[in-house]
C-alpha cells in the first residue's frame, strides 16, 4: 500500500507541477583580461594589469604562479617602473587617476588624479646628483590627445603637451633622452584621404615636440620597441585600406596589418612600412612587439591571431634600407616579402596583448588577454614552455565566448582581419570606408562605435539591420568578411556579448565647473522656439530625433546631409552619448567636429534649427552634446514628442 502511495503521488506531480526552472549557471569569478606586463630588472617578478578586474597581480617567475593581487583603478592599461625601480605606476583608463605600488610591499602607495582616459606612462628621473631631482610622470590622454607632464608625487601638472588624435603608448628611447608617443588614430580626417596617424617624439627637458612623425596609410598604433642603440623604433600597424573600395581582399586590400619601422636621419626620422601577411594568410592585430638586441630577433604580438611571431631584426632592416625610397609605398603593399625576414610563428592562449623580454633574452612573456594567463616562450627554440593562470581556471560563459569571436580573425577570409580590426576594444577605429555592395565608390559610410549599441536598434547607416543578429550574420560575413562567417551557436554569443557592452564614463558630465554651461546648452537642445520667440516645427528640433535616454528615436531621415557620391538619403538617427570619444562625425565622416555639423553641414537648416544661434550659443549646444553619456539625468527631460513614421530603406549599404 504504501508503495502504491508513493507511485501515485509521483506520477500526480509529474502531472501537475511546473517543470523545475534550469539549474542557474554557475558564478564565474571576476575575469582578469591582462592587458600589460612588466618585469622586474632582476628578472624575479613579473607584474600583470588586468584591465577587467581592475588590479594588478604579482608572479613568482621561478615558481610559476601569482604571489600577489591589489586593487587598483577602473580599467589599468599600462605599467612602468619608476627610475629606481622601487614604484609602479599604473595608469587606470576610465579611472582618471594613476595608481602608485610601492615595492617590495607590493601595497598601493597613493593614486594620483590625473586628466581622462591616461593611456600610456612613464616616469623619469629629472635633475643630477645625490639628493637632487625628482621623480616626473608622463602620461598620454586619449579622447584629449595630449601628454601630460607632473610631479609624481603632488600630481602637479608641470606641462602639457598637444599629440596625435587617441594618444597611446610612451616608449622612451634607451638614453631616456626620447619619449615616441603613439596614436591609435589618423591626424587626417577627410573621408576621401589616406589615414596617417601622427609619431611624437618628444624632449622630457626641455618638454617640446622635436619630431611629429607621420605614418601614411596606416592606423591603429599601439606598442613599440627601440634598438639598443635607439637608432631604430619599430612599431605594430593596421594598414587599412578604407579609400578604396572592398573588392580586392584577396590582395590584402581589405584591411592589412603590419610594421612601421622608424630610422633616425639626421634631425628627422625616415619610415618604411611592411605587411605582416602573405597571399594565403596574415598576422592581424599586432598589439606589442619586443627586441632582442643580442640575438637579433624581433617579436611581436598578434593579437587576432592569437599567435607570437619571431622576425630576424638584421633581414628586416637590410630589406627596408635598401629599399628604393621612390618605391616605399610599394613596400607597404607588398604579400611576398614577409618570409624574407619571419623566421617562425607560435601559437598561444587567446588573444596576445603585451609582451615582456627576461633580460637574458632567454624567456619571452606574453600576456593573454582572454585566457586570463600569461605565456612563457623559450626564445632559443623558439616554444611555449608554460603557462601561468592568473586565477583558477573556469569554462566561459556566453559572452566571454562571444567577446573571443569578436576578437578572433579566424572567421573571416584568410585571417586578415577580424572584428575588433574595424572596432578596436569594441570602439571604432575613426575610418570611413567604401563597401563595395553598394557599387564603387559610392555611400562611404562612417565606422560607429558599438559600445551603449544595444537598444538603439536598427543598425548600419540606413537602418537596414533590424539587430545586431543581422548587423552581424551572413550578409557582414558575405560582403565585408569574404567568408562563411560565424555559425548559429557563435552568432548568438557574439550577440550576447555586444548586448552586454556598457558605455564608458563621461568626464564631462556633472563637472560643477561647467554646470552653468551644460544647463544653457540643455535648453538649447530641448528648446520649442527660436531666438525670436518662434515656433520650431517638430522635425527641426533636436529632441524629436534625439530623445533621451538613448538620445535616437531609431528613424530615418532625410536632413541634406548626403553627398555627390551618396545613392541614398534617408539616413539612421544616430544616438548622441560619449560623443567626444565618436569623432569624425556624420555618416560619411565629413564632421572632424560637432561645429562642423551644424556650421559647414546645414546651410539650410534641415539638421535642426541652428541658423538662429549665435556663436556663444552655438558653445553652449556643443558642451552640453559633449556631457551627454552614461551617468546623464534623464528625469529632467521633457517628454520626447512621437516621431513621423518613415518607410523602410530601399536598400541596404
Amino acid at each position: 500500500m504504501g508503495l502504491f502511495v508513493v507511485v501515485v503521488a509521483f506520477y500526480a506531480m509529474t502531472l501537475t507541477s511546473e517543470p523545475l526552472p534550469p539549474a542557474p549557471p554557475p558564478k564565474l569569478a571576476p575575469w582578469r583580461t591582462p592587458v600589460a606586463v612588466l618585469l622586474s630588472p632582476d628578472g624575479r617578478h613579473l607584474y600583470v594589469a588586468n584591465r577587467d578586474a581592475g588590479t594588478v597581480q604579482q608572479l613568482s617567475v621561478e615558481e610559476g604562479k601569482p604571489t600577489g593581487e591589489v586593487k587598483v583603478g577602473r580599467w589599468p592599461v599600462d605599467l612602468a617602473f619608476s627610475p629606481t625601480a622601487r614604484e609602479i605606476y599604473v595608469t587606470n583608463h576610465h579611472g582618471s587617476s594613476v595608481s602608485v605600488i610601492a615595492l617590495p610591499r607590493f601595497t598601493v602607495a597613493r593614486t594620483v588624479p590625473v586628466n581622462p582616459y591616461p593611456w600610456g606612462v612613464a616616469v623619469l628621473r629629472e635633475g643630477a646628483g645625490p639628493g637632487a631631482g625628482r621623480d616626473v610622470l608622463y602620461t598620454t590622454h586619449t579622447y584629449e590627445n595630449s601628454l601630460i607632464k607632473r610631479d609624481s608625487i603632488t600630481g602637479q601638472e608641470l606641462g602639457f603637451l598637444k599629440v596625435g588624435r587617441g594618444a597611446g603608448r610612451i616608449v622612451p628611447s634607451p638614453d631616456r633622452k626620447t619619449l615616441a608617443v603613439t596614436a591609435l588614430y589618423s591626424t587626417t580626417l577627410s573621408p576621401v584621404q589616406r589615414p596617417s596617424p601622427e609619431v611624437d617624439m618628444v624632449s622630457p627637458d626641455p618638454f617640446v615636440v622635436v619630431n611629429r612623425v607621420f605614418l601614411p596609410g596606416a592606423n591603429i598604433v599601439r606598442g613599440g620597441a627601440w634598438t639598443r642603440d635607439g637608432d631604430t623604433l619599430i612599431l605594430p600597424v593596421q594598414l587599412p585600406r578604407n579609400i578604396i573600395p572592398d573588392v580586392t581582399a584577396a590582395d590584402g586590400w581589405g584591411m592589412s596589418h603590419g610594421l612601421a619601422i622608424l630610422s633616425r636621419r639626421g634631425t628627422g626620422f625616415d619610415v618604411r612600412q611592411v605587411m605582416l601577411a602573405d597571399a594565403i594568410s596574415s598576422h592581424a592585430e599586432p598589439h606589442d612587439v619586443a627586441i632582442d638586441d643580442a640575438a637579433r630577433r624581433l617579436y611581436v604580438a598578434v593579437y587576432a591571431a592569437s599567435r607570437v611571431v619571431s622576425i630576424d631584426l638584421d633581414k628586416l632592416l637590410t630589406l627596408v634600407r635598401r629599399w628604393p625610397a621612390a618605391d616605399v609605398e610599394e613596400l607597404a603593399c607588398r604579400l611576398d616579402l614577409l618570409h624574407d625576414y619571419e623566421v617562425a610563428r607560435l601559437p598561444v592562449p587567446a588573444n596576445p596583448r603585451a609582451l615582456a623580454l627576461a633580460p637574458s633574452g632567454r624567456t619571452l612573456f606574453v600576456a593573454c588577454a582572454f585566457d586570463d594567463s600569461v605565456a612563457a616562450i623559450d626564445t632559443s627554440a623558439f616554444r611555449l614552455t608554460r603557462t601561468i593562470d592568473l586565477h583558477p581556471r573556469q569554462p566561459d560563459d556566453q559572452v566571454r565566448r562571444g567577446l573571443k569571436l569578436f576578437s578572433s580573425s579566424k572567421p573571416w577570409f584568410r585571417g586578415f582581419f577580424s572584428c575588433s580590426s574595424c572596432h578596436p576594444d569594441t570602439h571604432l577605429d575613426g575610418l570611413v570606408n567604401d563597401l563595395a555592395v553598394d557599387g564603387l565608390g559610392r555611400n562611404r559610410v562612417d565606422v560607429r562605435s558599438l559600445y551603449g549599441a544595444a537598444g538603439t536598434e536598427p543598425f548600419k547607416w540606413i537602418g537596414s539591420n533590424a539587430g545586431f543578429h543581422s548587423e552581424c550574420g551572413p550578409r557582414a560575413a558575405r560582403f565585408i568578411g569574404r567568408s562563411k562567417g560565424f555559425t548559429d551557436l557563435e552568432l548568438d554569443d557574439v550577440v550576447a556579448y555586444l548586448r552586454s557592452l556598457e558605455l564608458p564614463p563621461n568626464p564631462y558630465a556633472g563637472r560643477p565647473d561647467l554646470a552653468e554651461v551644460h544647463e544653457r546648452g540643455r535648453q538649447i537642445f530641448f528648446r520649442t522656439v527660436d531666438t525670436l520667440g518662434r515656433p520650431i516645427k517638430p522635425r527641426d528640433q533636436c529632441a524629436f530625433c534625439h530623445p533621451p535616454p538613448t538620445f535616437t528615436n531609431r528613424r530615418q531621415f532625410d536632413v541634406e546631409t548626403a553627398v555627390d557620391t551618396d545613392t541614398i538619403r534617408g539616413l539612421d538617427t544616430v544616438q548622441l552619448v560619449n560623443m567626444f570619444m565618436s569623432a569624425p562625425y556624420l555618416h560619411d565622416g565629413g564632421a572632424g567636429t560637432l561645429e562642423e555639423i551644424f556650421t559647414m553641414r546645414n546651410a539650410d537648416d534641415r539638421h535642426g534649427q541652428m541658423n538662429d544661434l549665435a556663436k556663444e550659443d552655438l558653445n553652449d549646444l556643443v558642451a552640453f552634446m559633449l556631457s551627454i553619456g552614461p551617468s546623464t539625468l534623464t528625469s529632467a527631460f521633457p517628454a520626447p514628442q512621437a516621431p513621423e513614421p518613415v518607410g523602410p530603406p530601399a536598400r541596404d549599404y
